[in-house]
């Protein structure tokens, strides 16, 4: 969906990541092209003009693309499976609000949900507040909010970039030249040679609960919002797991 680059690039860069790290049966719907409100607000140029760092010149499709909306599809899977799959949002929450306009009780059929972002400062609630304001308002079983707050103090530096390349792999390649190009874009407004790792941060919590190192919990019931994490065990698991070649 639309976020740091068109939803048409954002669907390139998935297909070509999921050709890098697979498997590549993984489904992918195409969600939304914009807010909910039908405007238009400009990508940050943080992540290149495509979304991907400007790194790939050509990329592979999707191998199992979806034929419906991304919104209908999550409804779909929520209502197939309830209390079996969790979700992760790593963008704008445009797609859940319009899945909550097709099923009401969309988070509660969730195992858990983590929403990557929650404050009005945070670039994803930015980027859609309406859609936002809909999902962080619906009944559910299970959320945790992980803001840029926390997201921002876990990061990555030259070192990684070293160490990623140092594996001679493929996949270890494209994610040191990725974040290479993060830090890059960093350094002019931190002043240091070193990103913050948001999106990997997210979904290692929803994998190791247990690198959660403080939380609290918050209205309405089964709201918790992570405070403080495990930055050393996450940041030395993610460099090993990057440079592995399956």
């Amino acid at each position: 969906m639309h976020g740091n680059a068109p939803v048409e690039a954002v669907v390139a860069n998935v297909g070509h990541v999921l050709g890098l790290a697979g498997p590549p049966d993984v489904p992918v719907a195409v969600g939304a092209g914009g807010p909910m409100d039908g405007s238009r607000r400009a990508a940050s140029g943080t992540h290149g003009s495509d979304g991907l760092g400007d790194l790939v010149a050509a990329k592979t499709p999707p191998r199992a693309a979806v034929g419906e909306a991304a919104a209908r599809y999550l409804a779909g899977l929520a209502r197939g499976r309830p209390g079996h799959y969790d979700l992760l949002t790593l963008g704008p929450l445009t797609n859940v609000a319009l899945a909550l306009e097709l099923e009401p009780e969309l988070l509660t059929l969730f195992r858990s949900v983590l929403v990557m972002g929650g404050s009005a400062g945070d670039t994803n609630v930015r980027h859609d507040p309406g859609a936002a304001r809909r999902v962080l308002a619906a009944p559910r079983t299970r959320l945790l909010h992980l803001g840029v707050d926390v997201t921002s103090t876990v990061v990555a530096d030259d070192e990684a970039v070293r160490r990623l390349r140092a594996a001679g792999t493929a996949r270890g390649e494209f994610a040191a030249a990725l974040v290479e190009r993060y830090i890059d874009a960093y350094e002019g407004r931190w002043g240091r040679r070193a990103a913050p790792v948001h999106d990997a941060l997210a979904a290692a919590l929803l994998l190791r609960p247990a690198w959660i190192t403080a939380a609290r919990t918050e209205p309405p019931a089964g709201t918790v919002v992570v405070t403080d994490v495990d930055r050393e065990a996450f940041v030395a698991d993610l460099l090993r797991t990057l440079a592995l070649d399956f």
